[in-house]
């Protein structure tokens, strides 16, 4: 699993807000892929983390974009990691 705090700092760059419920809409997200007995691991967790933020992301806020989560992950995490939901989020219906 990954840490929270890692899940907080990228929301909140991206402005998500940690109350009522967009950061933790992507943790919710998060830890229901994640612990789905049927999850393949296409991504391994960082990756899905970063997945979970860009698709709460994007629901709520404009401007998010795959070029500026790359940004975001190296400037935070120190390597970029490239948003990839589509290889997923159909089959767990996101």
């Amino acid at each position: 699993m990954v840490s929270e705090k890692k899940a907080y700092q990228l929301g909140m760059m991206i402005d998500l807000t940690p109350n009522p419920k967009q950061i933790h809409e992507a943790l919710d997200m998060y830890h229901i892929v994640s612990r789905d007995n049927n999850w393949d691991s296409i991504r391994n967790n960082y990756s899905l983390m970063i997945d979970c933020i860009y698709i709460i992301g994007k629901k709520y806020k404009v401007g998010i974009t795959i070029e500026s989560m790359i940004v975001l992950t190296r400037k935070l995490y120190g390597k970029s990691t490239q948003p990839k939901p589509h290889l997923w989020r159909n089959k767990y219906g996101y």
